[in-house]
């Protein structure tokens, strides 16, 4: 009863919890900002091996970065003149020194005619706009992954499909696509090569294999040790872990895959529409977009960004 009572009064003041001991959550102290005012709305996470860390912008259609130690995320990339406006998915990708964005039309998330998606690449040393791919009629780009030889995948939600852009071509192609995977989200690539996918409208998990010349293969849905509420972030962690964010019910999840079954552990909750988390070193970075609220409550404001000290193994 008494821990019970603890953890309410903690959600009510604001202080994510982690429920189980893996993780430790650090407090509203360390929280970071995104973006000082203004109806920021971030959607995605990721980071740097330095600990430099980028957030996207569906209300601002910017990207926001955060320096090691920085209290508050400051605006990194120019606004588009053209195209869609809302920023999703973003990825860094140290190798070939490029952050990748999503830039997607809201008003097709919201069942409107819009503009379609582009995918575009950021100089990440700069923050300058570098080259773009556009996607299909229709299309709503929400996020990124990255394979071994530097081919780049990213999801078309609307479409139920996954774009493939490989090293050194000038144009995406449809890579796969799928009935099932109609309001696919995050993507992960698993140790195997296997495309780890979750569906944000039919609350399930799925894994697409890739066969030795990189085509797809079998689509198979996982099982689930317990429901998920709104999957949407997807991010590999340490030694095989993945980590999922539930914008339905604010909890970040463990994700342990053996096979096609998937042992769900929540370690952190109390957020309002989690979206996003992004590991570095022994902490995990949780991001708090408010996405329902959206473009409703332009004022739901401030942001944050919440660091969660991950136990050693």
């Amino acid at each position: 009863m008494r821990q019970a009572l603890i953890t309410t009064i903690a959600i009510l003041a604001g202080f994510p919890l982690a429920t189980s001991a893996e993780a430790v959550p650090t407090g509203n102290a360390d929280r970071i900002q995104v973006g000082s005012s203004g109806p920021v709305f971030p959607e995605s996470i990721t980071s740097t091996k330095d600990g430099t860390l980028y957030t996207s912008s569906v209300g601002t259609g910017r990207i926001y970065r955060a320096t090691p130690g920085a209290k508050t995320f400051t605006a990194w990339s120019a606004k588009e003149n053209q195209g869609p406006q809302s920023i999703l998915g973003v990825l860094a990708d140290e190798k070939s020194g490029t952050l990748w964005a999503c830039f997607s039309d809201w008003a097709l998330n919201k069942g409107d005619s819009g503009m379609p998606a582009v995918l575009r690449a950021f100089d990440l040393s700069s923050g300058a706009a570098r080259a773009q791919y556009q996607l299909p009629p229709k299309s709503f780009c929400n996020d990124i992954a990255i394979g071994a030889d530097g081919t780049v995948y990213a999801t078309d939600t609307h479409e139920g499909r996954i774009m493939r852009l490989k090293p050194g071509a000038k144009e995406l192609d449809k890579f796969f696509e799928d009935a099932r995977l109609v309001g696919l989200d995050g993507i992960a690539i698993g140790k195997d090569g296997a495309l780890l996918l979750d569906n944000v409208k039919s609350n399930k998990l799925l894994r697409l294999a890739l066969d030795h010349n990189g085509e797809a293969g079998e689509l198979s849905e996982l099982h689930l040790s317990a429901p998920v509420s709104g999957p949407d972030g997807l991010r590999p962690g340490g030694g095989g872990v993945f980590y999922l964010a539930e914008n339905g019910s604010g909890l970040v999840d463990s994700l342990a895959i053996k096979g096609n079954d998937v042992t769900v552990t929540p370690i952190a909750h109390g957020y309002q529409a989690c979206t996003s988390m992004t590991q570095h070193g022994d902490t995990l970075y949780v991001l708090e977009g408010k996405i329902m609220q959206y473009p409703k409550n332009k004022n739901a404001g401030p942001f944050f960004v919440y660091p969660v000290r991950l136990a050693s193994p």
